[in-house]
């Protein structure tokens, strides 16, 4: 990018010098009596100039070493070369014309040396400014662009990291207390304990096939819902039915792993535990008909949402998870539903491409 950008901008420099060597020499291209050569001889050692001033301004590195902090220091002190640079266009142009003539036993004239010396003065002054507008905006856009690049890298580090410690923080959160309910049935029940232990193990070894991936496709993250779905099924007995309702074709849509398993143990915890007599938990997921959204719904039959009810260590988790990923354009709500009881719904940006 930098290559190309500098490219650009010395091709620019080098036709507006070139733009004005050929005023310079504009009452020759009209006289029948100027041969072409003469008019190369004129022109030629123009062209030098630009090319010998960049290579030596590009090669130096000086274009890495301008400072944007200091500007007009580094600006001033790089302007006070432009004698230098006058001198020696002097000598490449009107040196060379002369010399390139000569040798064809012509003459050249150019202005008296005063007032010649003091134009290429001033169009060397204006010419090394230009250059340095062109150099500084470069170097400032080349900067904005890495800091931009950098600043993209440490957010997906931190966005990576985040969602690494959220993902840590439920595992141990949803284990505890699949224990605990394990814990509850080995003194009553040792059957139904013995069954909860192997599907525990069946759901943690789903679990690991997640590895690492932020993302994983709706139909493995339901096969692990209906994993813990059954174990706590079996602790509750006979008192919650689940229900699915996926739609097929959202089940490759991608989605945060083990992002619904704290929206189903909150149905689960105060929907069917905090409430008496028997319950249905619905899950259902779909695609609008307006497209580009995946919904995904969690209802409870029992319970009641609270005025002052607040997020639990699970949504707090989901909020964050969803905020990392989506930022604004996912959402979760809990609300009271129309038949009774909670539900608790999940809108998310539809991506349908392959989970990596």
């Amino acid at each position: 990018m930098t290559r190309i950008l500098l490219s650009l901008l010395a091709a620019l420099w080098t036709c507006l010098w070139l733009l004005v060597s050929l005023l310079e020499i504009a009452g020759n291209l009209h006289d029948p009596s100027v041969r072409w050569w003469q008019l190369a001889a004129l022109l030629g050692p123009s062209a030098c100039v630009p090319a010998l001033w960049l290579g030596i301004w590009l090669g130096t590195g000086a274009f890495r070493g301008i400072p944007l902090d200091r500007p007009a220091g580094w600006f001033l002190r790089s302007l006070s070369l432009s004698p230098l640079f006058a001198a020696a266009a002097i000598v490449t142009v009107h040196g060379g014309r002369t010399a390139l003539l000569a040798l064809a036993g012509r003459d050249y004239g150019h202005l008296p040396w005063p007032g010649l010396i003091l134009y290429e003065a001033v169009k060397a002054a204006l010419f090394q400014m230009l250059w340095l507008g062109f150099a500084f905006g470069a170097k400032s856009f080349v900067d904005w662009q890495e800091q931009g690049q950098r600043l993209l890298q440490s957010q997906r580090a931190l966005a990576e990291s985040q969602l690494a410690h959220l993902r840590e923080q439920l595992q141990p959160h949803f284990l505890f207390n699949t224990l605990n309910t394990i814990s509850a049935l080995m003194q009553s029940d040792v059957a139904r304990a013995d069954r909860l232990i192997a599907r525990l193990a069946d759901l943690l070894r789903h679990s690991l096939s997640f590895g690492d991936r932020a993302m994983v496709p709706l139909e493995s993250e339901l096969r692990f819902l209906e994993l813990y779905a059954g174990i706590m099924v079996e602790r509750f007995s006979r008192r919650v039915a689940v229900d699915w309702r996926i739609d097929p074709a959202a089940r490759p849509a991608s989605v945060p792993a083990l992002l619904l398993q704290p929206l189903l143990e909150n149905a689960f915890r105060h929907g069917v535990e905090e409430v008496a007599g028997t319950h249905r938990i619905t899950i259902s997921a779909s695609m609008p008909a307006e497209g580009g959204r995946l919904e995904i719904s969690i209802h409870c039959s029992g319970g009641s949402l609270k005025p002052d009810a607040r997020d639990g260590v699970g949504l707090r988790n989901c909020r964050r998870r969803l905020g990392v990923h989506y930022g604004d354009a996912a959402g979760l709500t809990l609300s009271p539903a129309p038949s009774g009881g909670v539900m608790s719904l999940l809108s998310l940006p539809l991506r349908l491409e392959a989970v990596q």
